[in-house]
């Protein structure tokens, strides 16, 4: 899961991304941080179980959009367009659904996800 170099299909993303998004938002309206935003919280309600399974969901797929936009043959630093707010959004969007671009000329083809070999 925390691997950088290799690839990740549509499925493989999209499937994960899913799980992700359910997981996220369950832990951050359990606990109230999305209802109420990070200004009124308090250091003395400070949980770092929550911090810790956040900051790993977040690395976690952090990693895995960079797998995928190596599996449509581009740099993980596109993943840096998804700072522009909504048209970076939309475009790293279009960018993760892409379809597989052929190995024979991908950079990344050495690193080809296993189950595609």
């Amino acid at each position: 899961m925390f691997k950088w170099n290799y690839t990740a299909t549509r499925k493989q993303y999209w499937i994960p991304t899913i799980v992700y998004s359910v997981l996220y938002n369950m832990l951050f309206y359990s606990t109230g941080i999305a209802v109420t935003g990070f200004s009124y919280i308090e250091f003395s309600n400070f949980n770092p179980i929550v911090v810790t399974v956040g900051a790993l969901l977040f690395i976690a797929q952090f990693t895995l959009t960079a797998r995928r936009l190596h599996d449509t043959n581009r740099s993980a630093a596109w993943v840096l367009i998804g700072l522009i707010p909504v048209i970076g959004w939309i475009g790293l969007i279009i960018l993760l659904c892409q379809p597989t671009k052929s190995y024979k000329r991908n950079e990344f083809s050495e690193y080809m996800n296993q189950s595609m070999r």
